[in-house]
């Protein structure tokens, strides 16, 4: 095999092992601090989005070591991989549609500062390849080789680590968890769980059908307009929302783990909807 093919092959391999590290660790870690549990996790799923990952970095680090000349590698790296975090947060469902355009706008005002980062990662991933063509010209030894790479896998894996529920978000979610589950077996309203039967959830087991994903979230969370008690930890302030097969949601705020939650029913593309 030629430098140049290696380079690329490597490139891509390098990429994909980095996509995998960040996407198995990412995707499965709250799966294993919260077994049983069904977590919402856009767009394809875990394994789906492991896989997407290793897709998108393969291709990230292959455009950066494709040209021959390495700082055009790396501006062309920067610049796809801008436009690649732009389509996926595009396709992450994070924002409803009704504030798409609003989406768009402020990913595209990201663009370019977000492009001038990548393209320093890019540099940096194409001096870890052209390192490795360099060594096997050289026939360096393949510890001596490997070292580099194996902190880029590692720091990979460790980044994904920060997608990880704090630990007060492990408990919220198991606590709205076991209150749909106490919800969904109840006959009627008045045997439901408190936060359930308030007049902003609309009226829980007539929309609570079919099975049903969780997600916490701690950022933007007024934007739901549930008016809740203040608390004295303020950092714990956070929602979990749950998302049925029929589209309608739930949202629960937590002023904090030991507070009751306030909760509020939303049907299809509602304002301020999940």
């Amino acid at each position: 095999m030629s430098d140049i093919a290696y380079r690329r092959w490597f490139g891509m391999l390098l990429g994909a092992g980095l996509g995998l590290c960040y996407g198995l660790v990412s995707q499965f870690i709250n799966r294993l601090a919260l077994p049983g549990i069904p977590l919402h996790q856009p767009p394809w799923g875990p394994l789906g989005n492991t896989i997407l990952w290793m897709l998108v970095l393969g291709l990230f680090v292959l455009i950066s070591a494709w040209h021959t000349e390495g700082t055009i590698g790396m501006y062309a790296g920067g610049l796809m991989g801008a436009i690649m975090i732009v389509l996926l947060t595009l396709a992450s469902g994070m924002l409803g549609m009704d504030r798409l355009q609003l989406r768009i706008f402020i990913l595209l005002l990201i663009l370019i500062p977000l492009g001038g980062l990548l393209t320093m990662v890019a540099g940096l991933l194409r001096w870890v390849v052209n390192r490795e063509v360099e060594g096997r010209i050289d026939r360096t030894g393949l510890v001596v080789r490997a070292w580099v790479p194996l902190v880029l896998l590692l720091f990979a894996g460790l980044l994904g680590s920060t997608a990880r529920f704090p630990v007060w978000g492990q408990v919220e979610v198991r606590h709205l968890h076991a209150m749909l589950q106490a919800g969904l077996s109840a006959s009627e309203s008045l045997k439901l769980p408190e936060p359930l039967q308030h007049t902003r959830v609309g009226g829980f087991l007539e929309h609570a059908e079919g099975n049903y994903t969780l997600d916490w979230e701690n950022q933007d969370i007024n934007r739901f307009a549930i008016p809740r008690s203040s608390s004295r930890r303020d950092w714990e302030e956070s929602a979990v929302i749950a998302r049925f097969e029929n589209r309608w949601s739930l949202v629960c705020i937590y002023p904090d783990t030991e507070a009751t939650p306030a909760c509020k029913g939303f049907e299809p593309g509602a304002a301020n909807s999940p």
